[in-house]
């Protein structure tokens, strides 16, 4: 009878190159126990069945949601992902930059709240942003 054998990686730095990310993105994960792993003395070892399952699992920010089961980001309820104002912005402004708007996020100048790693973005201030840059785009087209 024939064992089915596994593909097991005996290395965070094997397994973050199958996963296509850092040693570091696949060391978070085991420590947060969204990925399954096994450590035998100072060297982990997870097998792709494992990675597969994590993958499988891993969800969408713009699918986040509390606990009580409402979503995040709700355009119905006023609140975007940055993924979901950057397409907003890109679509009334033409191109605008992700690491802008992350700048804007940080600095203040947009009203924003964070959710652990997450920004919660309200569209009242998608919609401030996309006003104060076509107001800014007329009044240098009328100077010049």
């Amino acid at each position: 009878m024939k064992k089915n054998k596994k593909l097991t990686f005996n290395s965070l730095s094997e397994a973050a190159e199958y996963m296509h990310t850092t040693r570091q993105g696949v060391y978070i994960a085991i420590k947060k126990g969204l990925l399954k792993a096994q450590k035998y003395g100072k060297q982990w070892q997870v097998t792709a069945e494992d990675i597969t399952a994590y993958l499988e699992n891993k969800f969408n920010r713009d699918e986040r949601k509390d606990e009580e089961g409402a979503l995040y980001f709700n355009l119905n309820e006023g609140y975007c992902s940055v993924k979901q104002a950057l397409v907003l912005l890109s679509e009334e402004l033409g191109y605008f930059s992700r690491d802008r708007l992350y700048h804007l996020l940080r600095m203040g100048q947009i009203k924003a709240r964070r959710k652990g790693v997450t920004w919660i973005v309200p569209l009242a201030e998608v919609e401030k942003l996309i006003n104060a840059y076509k107001q800014q785009r007329e009044i240098g087209e009328d100077a010049g």
